[in-house]
C-alpha cells in the first residue's frame, strides 16, 4: 500500500504580495520567508530517514519552492502536479481580493468545509478538494512512499488534520476511497 507523506509548504512571505496581486492569481507567487525555508529544511531532514521514492509538488510558488528544497536534499527532482494546488476561494473566476479570500475562508470554516444543504457558495468545498487531489495521487500508487508538498486545506481535506507550515502527516487512501 502506498503511503503519502503530506507536507505543508513553509511560511510564505505574504508581505511581498501587493493587494492588487490577488486579482488574476498572482497571489500564487508568494515565496518562502527565512522561517519558511528553515521549516522546510527541517521537513527535508525528517524525510531523509523515510526515503520517499517520489516528490510531488503543487505549482504554487510557496509549495514549489518547498519541494525544490526537499527534492534537492533527497536527490529527487520534484514532479509538479497542477491539481495539487491550494483550495479555491472563488470558483467564479472573478477578481479576488485579500478580503475576499479571508471572508471565503471564514465562511468555509463556519460551514465545516461543505456547502450547507440548499445553499451555494463560490468557494471550493473540502470534499471537492479531496476528490481533485485523490485523483492526482492515484497515479502514484505503484510507489510505496511518496512525499507530497502542498497546502493546509489540501491536507485537512484528506486527513481532517490541521498541519502547521513545514509540518507533515502520513496518509493512505482507505479501501473505500477510489484510487
Amino acid at each position: 500500500m502506498t503511503t503519502f507523506h503530506l507536507v505543508r509548504h513553509g511560511q510564505p512571505a505574504w508581505a511581498m504580495i501587493d493587494e492588487r496581486c490577488y486579482t488574476g492569481g498572482l497571489i500564487d507567487l508568494a515565496p518562502l520567508t527565512e522561517v519558511g525555508r528553515a521549516e522546510i529544511d527541517a521537513a527535508a531532514s525528517r524525510l531523509l530517514a523515510w526515503s520517499p521514492e517520489v516528490v510531488l509538488a503543487s505549482p504554487m510558488t510557496r509549495a514549489l519552492q518547498s519541494a525544490v528544497i526537499i527534492g534537492h536534499r533527497l536527490g529527487l527532482a520534484p514532479v509538479v502536479e497542477l491539481d495539487l494546488h491550494e483550495w479555491l476561494p472563488d470558483l467564479s473566476g472573478g477578481a479576488v481580493t485579500e478580503a475576499d479570500v479571508r471572508a471565503a475562508y471564514k465562511d468555509m470554516e463556519a460551514c465545516g468545509g461543505v456547502w450547507p444543504a440548499g445553499t451555494t457558495r463560490t468557494w471550493e468545498p473540502r470534499p471537492d478538494v479531496a476528490k481533485r487531489v485523490t485523483a492526482v495521487l492515484a497515479r502514484y500508487t505503484a510507489h510505496e512512499r511518496v512525499a507530497v508538498i502542498c497546502h493546509g486545506v489540501v491536507i485537512e481535506s484528506l486527513t481532517g488534520q490541521r498541519v502547521p507550515t513545514g509540518g507533515g502527516v502520513d496518509w493512505s487512501p482507505s479501501p473505500a476511497e477510489p484510487t
